[in-house]
This record gives structure tokens, C-alpha cells and sequence, in this order.
């Protein structure tokens, strides 16, 4: 019998800009987040939900009006990092 332990996602580690964050993969549940970045409409959409989704996860105590205030600087790194993650980096 298979053991679905083998096909979970890994969690890695980064340090962005002093902060350590410890980064899961996308499930299933968040297929629409990929759809929405593989298509031209709804590119935008689709990183917006994913850079929002991977600063929730590092930053759970803060408030939406924290988050919403995080730098660009900051948001291209985290993009690169939850690339990595996922296998799909450059």
C-alpha cells in the first residue's frame, strides 16, 4: 500500500530580510491560485492571492492593515522564495 507521506509537499526554510520563515507548499486547495497565475487575464489576481497567502502564513498575529503595508522589497523576495517552494523557481 502507498503511503501519502511521499507526495506531501516539504516545507523549507528562508530568511528574508532578517525574518526567518518556514514556507509550505501549495495543496490542492489552492489550485485556484495556480490557475489564476497561469493565465494572462488573471495573472495579477493569482500573485496577489499567492504573495497574500505566504504573508498570512508568516505573519499570522499581524492585522490585514499590517500585512497590506508590507514593502515591495520585501514581497519580491517573498515571490522568489514561494516560487522556490512550489518547483517553480527560474
Amino acid at each position: 500500500m502507498s503511503d501519502i507521506k511521499n507526495v506531501l509537499g516539504k516545507s523549507k526554510e528562508y530568511t528574508i530580510m532578517g525574518e526567518v520563515l518556514v514556507l509550505k507548499p501549495l495543496c490542492v486547495e489552492d489550485m485556484d491560485i495556480l490557475m489564476d497565475m497561469q493565465s494572462e487575464k488573471t495573472k495579477v489576481t493569482g500573485i496577489k492571492a499567492l504573495l497574500k497567502k505566504y504573508i498570512v502564513q508568516a505573519f499570522p498575529e499581524a492585522t490585514d492593515e499590517e500585512r497590506a503595508e508590507v514593502g515591495i522589497d520585501f514581497m519580491t523576495k517573498l515571490m522568489d522564495a514561494a516560487l522556490d517552494v512550489n518547483g517553480m523557481s527560474k
